[in-house]
C-alpha cells in the first residue's frame, strides 16, 4: 500500500487538470449558470480527492514512524513555494500582491492563509498535524480512531454550515474562514487514512468493487452539478455563491477516489504523478503572467498553464536523468 498506484496518479493528472482549468478563466469569463455549475459542481472534486490521496499516503509514513519528518517536509514545500510565488508577483504582477504586504501582520496572514493556490499546501500541513494530533490522543485514550472520525465530522459539518450561511447571505464570512486545511481538507485527508488502514487490514478486496463505485461517482457528481444549479437559482452566479465545499462532494469524491483505486491501471509512460504535481504548482504564475503579457483567450492560458508546466517538469526530470551515473555495462 505504501508504494506508488498508479491508479491514483491518473486521479491526480485528472484533478489537476481540474485546477487549472479553474483558475484559467474559462469558466469565470461571461460566467453563465452552465459554466458557474461546471465550475462550482463538477471541479470541485480538486480539493477533496487532493486531500484523501494525501491522507490515504499519510497512513504509510505514519506506519514507519516518520509524521513529524512529513510536517517538516511539507512546511520546507509550502515555504518554498511561497518565497517563489512573492518573487513572482513582485516582478510580474506587483499589483495582485502589494495590498498584502502593507504591515508585518499582512505579510503573517498572507502567509498563514496561503498566497493563490498555495492555500491547499498550508492547509495541508494544518490538516496533517491535526490528523497525528488525533491519532495520538487516540492511542493515549485507547479510543483508536474515535478522535480522528469525530473531529473530522464536526469540522466537516462546521464548514459546509459557515459556506452556506455566507452564500445565503445569512451571516457573510470571509472564504478563507472555512477554505483551509480545518474545514475542508482535514475531513477528507482523516477519511483517506482511515480507508489506507482498511486497506493494511484487509488488502483492496476491503473496498467495494469499481463496478459499485463508478455508478455511484457519477450519480455523486450529478447530484454535485444539481446542487450547484440550486445555488445559482436561488442565489446568483457571483463570487459570493462559489461552493468550495458543495455538500454533495462528501460523497463524490470518495466513491471516486475508491472506484479508480479499484481500477488498477496500468502503469503510464510518463510520470504522472510529477506531471500534475508540476501543473499545480506552476499553472497559477503561467496563468497570471500569460494575462499580464495580453494574453486575453481564457483556453489559450489554459492550455499554456497546462503544457508549460508539463514541458518543464519533463526537461527538468531529463536533465535529472541524464546527470546521474550510469553502471558501466556488462563484460
Amino acid at each position: 500500500m505504501a508504494g506508488r498506484v498508479h491508479s491514483l496518479d491518473y486521479l491526480k493528472l485528472l484533478m489537476a487538470l481540474f485546477v487549472a482549468l479553474g483558475h484559467s478563466g474559462v469558466l469565470t469569463a461571461d460566467v453563465s449558470v452552465t459554466k458557474f455549475v461546471i465550475g462550482n459542481g463538477i471541479l470541485r472534486n480538486a480539493v477533496p480527492v487532493f486531500s484523501l490521496v494525501s491522507g490515504y499516503f499519510l497512513h504509510a509514513v505514519v506506519m514507519r514512524g516518520k509524521g513529524r519528518a512529513w510536517l517538516r517536509k511539507a512546511l520546507w514545500l509550502y515555504s518554498f513555494w511561497f518565497a517563489v510565488y512573492l518573487a513572482w508577483a513582485l516582478i510580474v504582477a506587483p499589483e495582485w500582491l502589494m495590498p498584502n504586504l502593507s504591515t508585518p501582520r499582512a505579510v503573517a496572514g498572507l502567509y498563514v492563509w496561503g498566497y493563490l493556490h498555495l492555500w491547499y499546501v498550508v492547509g495541508l500541513f494544518v490538516a496533517g498535524a491535526m490528523v497525528l494530533a488525533m491519532l495520538r490522543l487516540g492511542r493515549a485514550t485507547g479510543w483508536g480512531h474515535g478522535p480522528l472520525v469525530v473531529l473530522a465530522v464536526f469540522c466537516a459539518v462546521a464548514g459546509c454550515v459557515m459556506e452556506y450561511l455566507s452564500i445565503t447571505g445569512t451571516w457573510p464570512i470571509p472564504t478563507h474562514r472555512y477554505r483551509n486545511g480545518i474545514f475542508i481538507i482535514y475531513p477528507f485527508a482523516a477519511l483517506g487514512y482511515l480507508l489506507a488502514d482498511r486497506v493494511a487490514r484487509q488488502g483492496l478486496a476491503g473496498l467495494p468493487r469499481a463496478r459499485v463505485m463508478g455508478p455511484l461517482a457519477g450519480a455523486a457528481l450529478v447530484l454535485m452539478m444539481a446542487e450547484a444549479w440550486l445555488v445559482a437559482r436561488n442565489y446568483g452566479i457571483g463570487n459570493e455563491q462559489f461552493t468550495e465545499i458543495p455538500v454533495s462532494a462528501y460523497l463524490c469524491a470518495p466513491a471516486a477516489f475508491v472506484f479508480f483505486l479499484r481500477m488498477n491501471l496500468p502503469r503510464p509512460v510518463l510520470n504522472l504523478g510529477y506531471l500534475s504535481a508540476a501543473i499545480y504548482f506552476l499553472h497559477a504564475m503561467i496563468e497570471v503572467t500569460a494575462g499580464e503579457m495580453g494574453v486575453a483567450n481564457p483556453y489559450m492560458v489554459f492550455l499554456l498553464g497546462v503544457a508549460v508546466p508539463c514541458v518543464a517538469a519533463l526537461l527538468l526530470r531529463g536533465a535529472r536523468n541524464g546527470r546521474r551515473p550510469r553502471p558501466d555495462p556488462a563484460p
